[in-house]
């Protein structure tokens, strides 16, 4: 319940303090990436929240350049 709270204490705090400057700026590019960055991290949280085990994205990252470091090692050595 309390990571809820933090969510929507969030959104709230960027939709009253961040987004509004934004907007009044014009800076379009800017405001994307936050709101793209918001609801990632809101995706993350929400994963958290229901799944006991989230899944570990070190481990995909390993499994897509454990190769490449493989065949650089194996080059210098």
């Amino acid at each position: 319940m309390w990571l809820w709270v933090g969510i929507i204490g969030v959104w709230l705090w960027s939709g009253i303090v961040d987004i509004p400057q934004l907007v009044r700026e014009r800076q379009r590019g800017v405001l994307m990436l936050h709101l793209l960055l918001m609801a990632l991290m809101t995706a993350g949280s929400v994963v958290y929240i229901y799944s006991n085990h989230p899944p570990n994205p070190l481990k995909w990252i390993q499994a897509a350049f454990s190769s490449y470091s493989k065949a650089i090692y194996s080059l210098l050595s």
